[in-house]
């Protein structure tokens, strides 16, 4: 989805009614409203906000109730603060987020601007004795590796890199040769194939970024994702890599209560 410099105009947006139901805050209230617009697709990603001062009037309420509005919808994926820019509509709010059980491609699932271009690399490569043991495969084996990097307009947000077995991947692309097919079935398809997959999550600071080829110079924190994907029979067939500038992604995860003998 594209970016757009349109500013959404004041008409566009509905009134606070401050009377009823009674005891809600002004800032809950605005929220509501853009969430509300947001999932009913009366604004579109990269559409600009019209300015605290502006809504602040127009509201009626202080420019502090606007901007404690604002960080709570920025919090929450709905809104993106950007210099030179304003406060933007984000290209998928989290309540519409796909949530991170699901198997899917997380560098494009979940970043809160549109991602602009998607840069691959590709090679055939020999797997050394960890990926081996992860894949159970015999060390030395061939193996498709992809690695990717995601760009919105502020540039690079994330990198991700597919590992497997040659042979598999093969089984998967009659035609290798066709740049289209391989980049589909390795940024998308590939999903589909998977019945589940171990994850293992963790965070770092830029200082601790020790891999050049991940490109997030300018991240702060990064998020680190390690999947495992396993096919309808249970066996290891990919190994994906994501690395998040958490600037720029919200990630969802859906949890429920553990239902014990003693809670029924």
């Amino acid at each position: 989805m594209e970016l757009t410099d349109h500013k959404i105009e004041l008409e566009r947006i509905p009134k606070i009614i401050l009377e009823k139901p009674e005891g809600i805050p002004s800032y809950v209230r605005i929220c509501d409203i853009f969430v509300k617009m947001t999932e009913n697709g009366d604004v579109k990603p990269g559409e600009i906000l019209p300015g605290e001062n502006i809504l602040a009037s127009y509201w009626d309420v202080s420019r502090a109730t606007v901007r404690r509005a604002f960080r709570n919808l920025e919090d929450d994926g709905y809104v993106n603060k950007r210099q030179g820019r304003g406060t933007i509509i984000a290209s998928r709010a989290s309540a519409q987020h796909p949530s991170i059980h699901w198997t899917y491609n997380l560098c494009l699932g979940h970043c809160v601007e549109p991602i602009t271009e998607v840069r691959l690399q590709f090679a055939i490569e020999k797997c050394g004795e960890y990926l081996a043991g992860l894949l159970q495969m015999e060390p030395g084996s061939e193996i498709a590796a992809a690695y990717f990097h995601y760009d919105t307009a502020h540039g690079p947000v994330s990198s991700s890199s597919v590992l497997m077995s040659r042979k598999v991947f093969e089984a998967n692309i009659a035609d290798t040769a066709d740049q289209n097919k391989v980049r589909t079935f390795l940024l998308e398809t590939i999903y589909s194939s998977a019945l589940n997959s171990e994850t293992i999550i963790q965070a770092y600071s830029r200082k601790m970024q020790h891999d050049p080829s991940i490109h997030l110079e300018n991240a702060e924190v990064i998020f680190s994702i390690l999947e495992i994907l396993r096919d309808s029979s249970d066996r290891p067939f990919a190994q994906i890599k994501y690395h998040l500038d958490s600037a720029f992604y919200r990630l969802q995860l859906n949890r429920r209560a553990r239902v014990t003998a003693e809670t029924g």
